[in-house]
């Protein structure tokens, strides 16, 4: 916290690289797509991929 003329400042809410969170799960972002909805589309003749990250 950095405060200027006594009472007021602002608030440096990750000074220290340590203290930052990093997120480099690509699972984190994306959730799977429903096994039956993969199959659905593959008898149909249309391919859709898993999201990456996630087992089919």
């Amino acid at each position: 916290m950095v405060l200027t003329n006594g009472t007021e400042g602002y608030i440096i809410p990750a000074p220290k690289v340590e203290t930052e969170r990093v997120f480099n799960n690509d699972r984190l972002y994306l959730n799977p797509l429903p096994l039956d909805q993969i199959t659905l589309y593959k008898t149909n003749g249309f391919v859709l991929k898993q999201n990456t990250g996630w087992e089919e």
